[in-house]
């Protein structure tokens, strides 16, 4: 039944393609979707699909993945096989361990050889801990293999940092990226990895120096990423947008830079921009209560009630429940002046974040407006209580002391 369903899914996004997206791009957003939701069988259905369609490589290479998180090692190594016909790098890595869970240890420690000469591998600490290698990790051609000098110093002492990261011994990592970056400045990944210990601190400031020197270096995906994430945390939208749409250009459906492009647009008063970004998500994901909350919050910017209040209720019965939801639909009532809905609504609020002065403020002037002067003096207290010292001004002027 559940393959029926799907069948009927691919074909009605191949017949009727959202908005003025084409059938390939249509579909390639559906597939991200269902890999990103493990749904591996049908990602790899689509991804085969679009495959014949173009970007053959990258789509064939998605499909082999899909494989073999399905545990189909033989196809998924068969695809990988079909394609260095034309690429001799295609896939190598996914080949090693596609013959590592096939329990063939020279074939895979043979692709692995090949893939430990690409310039972006993977350190050696990485491949180690990838679970599928414990197949053959006591094979004598596995240890003869490590036994080889793979890596430069300059990976060595990333690896090291990496290593320190996990333990979390942070500083001990920021000091080795310290020294590498003094004894050279254009290594990029050890700026990138700066970056990130910076923006893991919060120094964002920092991090968005790191990020810019390493991007003046390469121009990677992540390195615009990090950056992005960084503007946004320092509130310069204006940069952050840029950066998502250059991210866009070479992933244009991607939807985590396409809701972060709505967020920032938000953030910078393009509700109408903004709003038609959330919009091109929810066709796809109906279901994501963070798109919903957002879409929510731009028709209350919009002072467009009605829509926000029919988004915040969906939002609210959702299985994950936040307090964020049910404040922001207790906003809205209070904007339409149903005071009673909007009271009912912080005292849920408040059951999932009990201590939130702010909260307690809003609840005591709904509370107020409707006319219960008693219940609001004692939530306003309860405000000041929990140092919300606004508060303080409104029981000067309406509490009995």
């Amino acid at each position: 039944m559940k393959k029926y369903i799907f069948i009927l899914l691919i074909f009605f996004v191949s017949k009727f393609s959202f908005g003025q997206l084409s059938e390939y791009d249509s579909l390639s957003v559906v597939a991200g979707i269902k890999f990103s939701e493990k749904q591996y069988v049908q990602a790899g259905e689509l991804y085969k699909k679009i495959s014949n369609i173009k970007n053959k490589e990258k789509n064939e290479l998605l499909f082999a993945q899909c494989l073999y998180r399905t545990r189909n090692f033989e196809k998924a190594f068969s695809i990988t096989e079909k394609l260095r016909k034309n690429n001799p790098q295609a896939g190598l890595y996914l080949a090693a361990k596609c013959k590592a869970g096939l329990s063939v240890p020279k074939e895979s420690c043979k692709y692995l050889a090949e893939y430990l000469k690409t310039l972006n591998k993977l350190y050696e600490s990485q491949i180690k801990s990838d679970t599928v290698f414990r197949k053959i990790e006591n094979s004598s051609v596995w240890v003869e293999l490590w036994k080889k000098n793979m890596y430069s110093s300059y990976e060595r002492k990333l690896e090291t940092a990496l290593y320190e990261i996990s333990r979390n011994n942070p500083e001990e990592a920021y000091d080795i990226l310290n020294i590498i970056i003094q004894e050279n400045g254009k290594k990029h990944k050890a700026l990138y990895m700066r970056a990130e210990f910076h923006f893991s601190k919060k120094n964002y400031k920092f991090a968005e120096e790191d990020f810019t020197k390493a991007l003046k270096l390469r121009k990677f995906e992540k390195y615009y990423q990090g950056r992005a994430e960084t503007y946004i945390k320092l509130q310069k939208y204006k940069k952050a947008k840029s950066d998502l749409e250059e991210l866009l250009k070479t992933d244009n459906f991607n939807l985590d830079y396409k809701y972060k492009l709505s967020l920032v647009d938000f953030n910078l008063q393009n509700y109408k921009t903004a709003l038609s970004e959330i919009n091109f998500l929810i066709k796809f994901c109906p279901e994501n209560d963070t798109y919903r909350f957002l879409k929510g919050k731009i028709y209350f910017e919009m002072q467009d009630y009605m829509p926000a209040l029919k988004e915040f209720n969906k939002c609210v019965k959702s299985p994950v429940q936040k307090a964020d939801y049910f404040e922001a639909l207790a906003d809205t009532y209070a904007e339409t002046q149903s005071y009673e809905y909007a009271d009912k609504n912080y005292a849920m609020a408040l059951d999932l974040k009990p201590n939130s002065g702010k909260l307690y403020y809003k609840k005591a002037n709904i509370l107020y407006l409707a006319g219960n002067k008693s219940q609001a003096c004692y939530c306003w207290q309860k405000a000041v209580s929990y140092k919300y010292y606004k508060a303080s001004d409104k029981i000067e002027i309406h509490c009995e002391k």
